[in-house]
């Protein structure tokens, strides 16, 4: 005990433990004496002594003023050695950092005047040497529910930056770690003093915290939402700071995961383009924005996340985020369409699939455009990843919206227009099975779907194609209700009349066998044709087109029997009144349904339109055997009619050419028909035949 009152007298000892605050104050004061005696003697041993005194016996007391008052010592100590504070660091700075657990508020307080006073005589050495745990300590201060304490650590806090700012040795490393310890706190004070601390450091020239950004940079964005107005103004501050700062680079910007961070920037602003709130979308928005500018082809590996981000916040329901997502994300598209290295098509188009079904109109519309974008950029890579959103693209024609279901038509259409006609096909043919499966879909879509095909495509490709599906279908059921929609759009659609014209060049099949002479032993004219020998080069031209015509009329004609009221149709826009004429007698053999009267009456409505004017022309020609064949049709469509109102419009039409004429080459005008006639008339025959079986195996598996 001789030995401790030797350290330090025992009246110091006393006073240095008193409730009094004077007291303590001035017991403080002679210890500091006390040290500078020592410190200018030189005896560095019992300057130890005399610091380990006071954190031992006092510092870490039970009694709450005798930690005051050890606190007091220990400042004085550190004023009182200057210089020499640093050689006893540790014993100085260990006890005090004790304190800022204390359960005594007043102790909490003294501990952060202590160490300011200890920091400002020590500065560089504190810093390096217990940096850490004095900013865990702050952390905790700084949360503190006494005003006093909360003020001591911030008065703390200001002198530990200004050190830190002016140091020329900080290792930034260090602050970091921390950084990432407590960024993601949601307490507003410790963000608040987090922020405080990013900006100061930001401001020092030796301290480069633009490469270390990905490890704070979610923390920063996630402060947007806080509470605390002055917090998010200062987060705001501090990510705006960081983009000005990097658009004035001209050096590389790692976008992707880096040594620094797992995490790349691009990753962290797509998903806070997620967040529910608006401050965090936005900024994103605006930070995609800025980095598509700036990245460029840099940003190749990061395309399928970011088409994910663009696509979500483009049907934000805030205006600003959507507009701006808007203007990212036509950037983005014309940055893809202008990259020559190869990108991950296979990513991006996994995001676009899934984004095809959202919820959200624009989402899909500009789905849509990228796809369309891509398909136009690159049809071969494209064509081989066509799995992956080929069936999204026809689940979208059921889109409720019709803007989406004309742009999905058109992306379809870009893939038809694959030089591979198996691309053609396989289209033509998985939109025909998707109508067959979806009666909705054929009713709302179909005629839709089928009329704008043929305007972005050949119409006569189209329609061949089609008519070669429906040529293979069984179900006939569903083949008679597509050549119906087939046949009315194309007597009606103004799409359709390059193809119209093409078949009314055919000029007629050939009803007698007179009228037309074969060319060959065993050979099948299926239309009529003049062949002279005198014939010129615009005839052969002539004949080449008439011919093209007749196959065209020919591929349609063997689909369109599977409906006779359209295969009748096309025979009146052919102006194959002879075939006409044959066929309207077999038109017992089939079902006479209501449905089969309506399509008659409608077949009745279009030879009034400008459609047929052509046939109602041609029944002023008297005397001839088409005369004679278009009139025989028209009054056996006459004769099938009950008497409606068709009925009446058709036999006032009638009625005003005149009774039916005869054609004077014979008694009736029946005379042997040609051989293309037959063929015609008995696949006519055959495929009518073909429903009544299916008719008949549909009955009796019904009634199995």
């Amino acid at each position: 005990m001789s030995d401790e009152n030797n350290i330090l007298p025992k009246e110091i000892e006393v006073k240095l433990g008193a409730s009094s605050y004077e007291r303590r104050k001035a017991a403080a004061s002679e210890v500091e004496n006390l040290i500078k005696a020592h410190n200018e003697q030189g005896d560095g041993a019992k300057i130890k002594k005399l610091i380990g005194y006071l954190g031992d016996e006092y510092v870490r007391s039970p009694q709450p003023n005798f930690r005051k008052g050890g606190l007091l010592g220990l400042a004085t100590c550190a004023v009182a050695l200057k210089g020499n504070a640093k050689l006893h660091l540790d014993l100085l700075v260990e006890p005090v950092l004790k304190c800022f657990d204390d359960p005594e508020s007043r102790v909490r307080y003294y501990a952060c005047e202590s160490m300011y006073n200890i920091a400002k005589i020590t500065r560089e050495a504190l810093i390096e040497r217990h940096f850490n745990k004095i900013f865990d300590g702050l952390c905790k201060l700084c949360l503190d529910v006494h005003l006093d304490v909360k003020n001591g650590a911030q008065l703390l806090d200001r002198l530990l930056k200004d050190i830190v700012t002016e140091s020329d040795t900080f290792d930034i490393t260090t602050f970091i770690l921390l950084l990432q310890k407590y960024i993601t706190q949601t307490n507003p004070y410790i963000r608040g003093m987090l922020v405080m601390w990013i900006n100061a450091l930001d401001s020092v020239p030796s301290i480069d915290m633009l490469e270390w950004l990905p490890t704070f940079l979610d923390g920063l964005f996630n402060m947007l939402s806080d509470q605390n107005r002055q917090i998010r103004q200062a987060a705001d501050l501090a990510l705006g700071g960081f983009l000005k700062e990097i658009k004035a680079m001209k050096t590389h910007v790692e976008f992707g995961p880096c040594e620094k961070s797992q995490v790349g920037m691009i990753s962290i602003l797509v998903s806070q383009c997620k967040s529910r709130h608006n401050f965090n979308r936005v900024t994103a928005v605006q930070w995609i924005y800025e980095f598509i500018a700036l990245g460029k082809e840099e940003l190749v590996p990061f395309y399928p996340v970011l088409v994910e981000g663009m696509l979500h916040c483009i049907s934000d329901a805030v205006a600003e985020i959507k507009e701006n997502a808007a203007k990212a994300n036509e950037a983005l598209i014309a940055l893809v369409r202008k990259t020559e290295e190869k990108i991950d098509l296979k990513g991006v188009l996994e995001k676009l699939t899934v984004n095809l079904l959202n919820d959200n109109e624009p989402t899909r519309l500009a789905s849509l455009s990228w796809i369309c974008m891509l398909l136009e950029k690159l049809p071969q890579d494209m064509s081989k990843e066509m799995d992956i959103y080929f069936f999204a693209l026809l689940r979208t024609l059921n889109d409720d919206v019709d803007d989406i279901v004309i742009l999905d038509i058109q992306v379809l259409a870009l893939i038809c227009k694959d030089n591979s006609q198996d691309s053609f096909r396989r289209v033509l043919k998985e939109v025909y099975n998707l109508f067959q499966k979806d009666q909705i879909l054929l009713e709302k879509r179909a005629s839709l779907v089928v009329r704008h095909f043929c305007q972005l495509l050949s119409p006569e490709r189209v329609y061949r194609e089609l008519a070669h599906i429906v040529s293979g279908t069984e179900d006939l059921t569903f083949a008679a209700l597509i050549v119906q929609m087939l046949n009315i759009i194309l007597l009606t659609a103004r799409e359709l009349e390059p193809l119209r014209i093409k078949l009314r060049n055919c000029e007629g099949v050939a009803l007698r066998d007179g009228s037309t002479k074969s060319s060959g032993a065993g050979s099948s004219k299926l239309f009529s044709s003049s062949n002279n020998s005198n014939n010129n080069g615009s005839n052969k031209t002539s004949n080449t087109q008439r011919s093209e015509s007749r196959s065209l009329f020919t591929v349609l004609y063997n689909s369109w029997c599977h409906s006779p009221v359209s295969a009748l149709s096309l025979c009146f826009l052919a102006q194959a009144y002879d075939l006409a004429s044959v066929l309207i007698n077999h038109f017992a053999k089939a079902e006479i349904s209501v449905s089969f009267l309506m399509q008659v009456d409608k077949l009745v409505q279009l030879l009034e339109s400008p459609i047929f004017i052509h046939v109602r022309l041609e029944m002023l020609e008297q005397g001839t055997p088409r005369h004679f064949a278009l009139m025989k049709t028209l009054y056996g469509i006459l004769m099938l009619l009950p008497q409606s109102a068709a009925f009446k419009t058709l036999q006032n039409r009638l009625q005003a050419v005149s009774s039916m004429p005869r054609y004077p080459g014979g008694n009736d005008g029946s005379d042997a028909v040609s051989k293309s006639c037959v063929d015609f008339t008995t696949q006519f025959v055959d495929v009518l035949q073909q429903h009544e079986n299916f008719r008949n195996k549909v009955l009796a598996d019904k009634g199995l």
